[in-house]
């Protein structure tokens, strides 16, 4: 995978992660902070797969695993 698309990955998931917290319910604190890991992901066939974990941290310091929340997209 070029850098580019590794930036463009990231950048999607950063987006879909950021989307899915504007619409979290009141009682949950919009995430300050995401971060997505493995940080450096390599895909050397066709069929390669990588799984990823999508971490979010709110103004308090809480850490959310909002992986379910992120949307892929190339």
């Amino acid at each position: 995978m070029s850098r580019a698309t590794r930036l463009a990955w990231r950048l999607s998931i950063c987006l879909g992660v950021l989307g899915a917290a504007t619409r979290a319910s009141a009682d949950q604190p919009a995430l300050e902070r995401i971060a997505i890991y493995p940080t450096n992901i390599v895909l050397r066939t066709a069929g390669a797969r990588q799984r990823v974990i999508v971490q979010g941290v709110s103004a308090d310091g809480i850490t959310y695993d909002v992986t379910d929340n992120a949307t892929l997209e190339f």
